[in-house]
């Protein structure tokens, strides 16, 4: 029996992420869009739709960073501006 872990990977992804905001890389960049102006906490995560990744508050200002789950550096940070 073979497993098609990237498969099942991609489906747990998707069932976690519906239950969370989902946005475009447009959205989560921009400083203006609600999810950088309210209720913004560290670790607060979201799903972003354009790259199919999941990302996470490391601040809490309009201009906070978001860093991809698992990352263990700052590659691949967003910083809305």
């Amino acid at each position: 029996m073979s497993v098609d872990a990237a498969g099942l990977a991609a489906s747990a992804i998707a069932s976690y992420a519906a239950g969370l905001t989902t946005l475009t890389s447009t959205q989560l960049a921009d400083k203006t869009n609600a999810v950088n102006t309210t209720g913004k906490v560290k670790g607060k995560p979201i799903y972003c739709s354009t790259n199919d990744l999941m990302y996470y508050a490391i601040a809490t200002t309009d201009t906070g960073k978001w860093r991809l789950f698992g990352a263990v550096d700052a590659t691949g940070d967003v910083t809305p501006s």
